[in-house]
Formats: structure tokens, sequence, C-alpha cells
């Protein structure tokens, strides 16, 4: 319907981006390169780390959008597709807590939304294994929830207390 210009230019750039990323198979996990001798330039690695992360993240994340606005199966088996690898990436490896807090946050964000996008679409199994993903990494989060009574001004305790409270609504009925 091009009854709403701005909403037509949003689908159709979706759309798009969508279309795009079904050529792009590449979806392994990136490594957090470290240099030991230059703490500046690791600030450096870990930000081009969780830009590697996030262009993954965000093809699927785009293709469960656009499996939603067209009911296009190609859009979400892809979406599908990458989610199932992230979902094997080690969440106590280079995208835990402890080594980059918010690509974690992130993965576990963004894996909760597309689970609700992509639920109907997905086997049995592949619901099992994003779920336990994202709940895995959603409790390691947990801990700053009563951090935040030491530290009330900690914008990546408020960030993950937002997240958790996202990742509920999405997995609302699925996770006690």
């Amino acid at each position: 319907n091009n009854s709403n210009p701005q909403a037509a230019a949003t689908y159709n750039k979706i759309i798009a981006e969508a279309d795009r990323n079904l050529q792009n198979t590449n979806i392994e996990q990136p490594i957090l390169e470290r240099d030991p001798d230059n703490e500046g330039r690791n600030a450096q690695l870990s930000q081009i780390f969780r830009g590697q992360v996030s262009t993954i993240m965000n093809r699927g994340k785009n293709c469960a959008i656009a499996y939603v606005l067209t009911g296009d199966e190609r859009y979400g088996n892809y979406a599908i597709n990458v989610w199932m690898s992230i979902s094997d990436w080690d969440v106590n490896g280079d995208t835990s807590y402890t080594s980059q807090d918010q690509v974690h946050r992130e993965i576990a964000l963004n894996g909760a939304i597309s689970y609700d996008y992509l639920y109907d679409l997905m086997t049995a199994e592949q619901r099992q294994k994003l779920l336990n993903m994202v709940v895995t990494r959603t409790k390691v989060m947990e801990h700053l929830l009563s951090s935040l009574e030491k530290s009330p001004y900690d914008s990546h305790g408020w960030t993950a207390y937002g997240f958790i409270g996202i990742i509920a609504l999405a997995l609302y009925g699925d996770v006690p």
C-alpha cells in the first residue's frame, strides 16, 4: 500500500536489504583480536569485533523482519540459519559478557526478538536451540540487576535491565 510514502520507503529499504542479505552466506563467528602490548589498540579491536558481530546479527534480524512483513520463507529460513549459527557460538568465548558485554547483550536481545518473529517457521529443535542460547546469555546478565544498588549510574547495568525486560516479553510463555 503506497498511501504512506514513508512507510513504503521503509518497507522497500527493508526488503532490498533482506534481498542483499540472502546473497551473503558468511556467518562464521568473528574472532576478537587482542594486542597484549597496546591497551588502546585493544579498544579499537573490540569495536571492530562488535561491528563484525553486529553485521551478522543484523542480517539475521533484518531477514526475520522481512519474513514477518512478507511471509516469504526465503527470508525466514535465512534468518533461522543465521541464528542457528550464532547459537553455536561459545557463550564463554569472544562473545561472552566478560569479553565484550555489549556484543553479549545484543546477541541475547536480538536473538529473543528473532525467536518471536520466526517462531512459526522454526522447528521445535530450532526453537529450543535459540531459546537455550538466549536464556543462557540472559542469565549471565542477571547479576547486573543487583549491582545497580551499589552503582546506580552504571549505564551497562541499566542497559542490561532494559534488554532483560524486552527479552522477557519476547519469550513470554516459553520461559518460566
